[in-house]
């Protein structure tokens, strides 16, 4: 009995030391000239019993780029610290971070993932379009379109109404890089849906001002606010699944 005791004791105290980490990123695309520096903010949660301790940042994947990674303030999203500095995150906590690319090369269009790390767990579970980066680079101005969706909940869930009636959410950009016309297309991961289709809208109004397709062109001025709403419509029930995402995703046309 005092063997198990002595057992028990020891197997809790390991316990109490486990951190589980996960990771999200915003925006889910960027499209930068080579030599500048593509800006993108994540979260990193705590979800263990115990301090996540000495947690980073890695590029977890082979392009060409320099990368850096920084805590910022979770308010103000302003940079902390000293740039590729570990931090402790504790139980049930987040931390924000603020991760730099600077491509040193042209980069195709690709979903770049990211190494969410901690000595004591990790890196965190990849989900494309959660914690991934649609990127790409050119040696030439290119289009850098941000966007943000919003749903009418608030939530960021839609809710979808069976025999194919639709469901839909919003979303806004901007083009911080050069005049370029873009392709917007919506992808669908972990999901069974009879459609995913957007168009372009008038940004006062929300009203379709292009056809509504699976992918739409559209000409996006340096500095212009395009929107875009997305529909969805399923015939079978549709679990709610935070890790299964909707991603709306826009490809500059070279």
């Amino acid at each position: 009995m005092r063997s198990l005791l002595v057992f028990f004791l020891t197997l809790s105290l390991s316990q109490s030391a486990w951190a589980v980490v996960v990771a999200s990123t915003l925006p889910a695309s960027r499209s930068v000239q080579t030599g500048n520096v593509a800006g993108v903010f994540a979260t990193m949660i705590n979800g263990g019993p115990g301090t996540a301790t000495n947690c980073r940042v890695e590029l977890g994947s082979a392009i060409s780029a320099d990368f850096y990674y920084q805590i910022t303030d979770p308010v103000t999203n302003a940079p902390l610290g000293q740039r590729n500095t570990p931090v402790d995150i504790a139980a049930g906590q987040a931390q924000s971070f603020i991760l730099g690319i600077t491509p040193l090369a042209e980069i195709n269009s690709r979903d770049v993932n990211f190494r969410f790390i901690c000595d004591n767990d990790g890196p965190a579970p990849i989900t494309p379009g959660l914690n991934t980066l649609l990127f790409s680079a050119s040696e030439n101005p290119v289009a850098d379109v941000i966007a943000l969706a919003a749903t009418i909940s608030g939530d960021g869930i839609v809710e979808l109404p069976l025999d194919n009636q639709f469901g839909f959410f919003s979303v806004a950009t901007v083009n911080l890089g050069s005049t370029a016309t873009i392709t917007v297309s919506t992808s669908t991961t972990g999901m069974r849906l009879s459609n995913a289709l957007v168009c372009e809208t008038n940004p006062v109004t929300a009203v379709c001002i292009s056809d509504l397709a699976p992918e739409i062109v559209s000409v996006v001025t340096a500095g212009s606010t395009p929107t875009f709403s997305v529909f969805l419509s399923t015939e079978k029930e549709v679990a709610q699944a935070p890790a299964a995402v909707v991603q709306t995703r826009q490809q500059t046309l070279r």
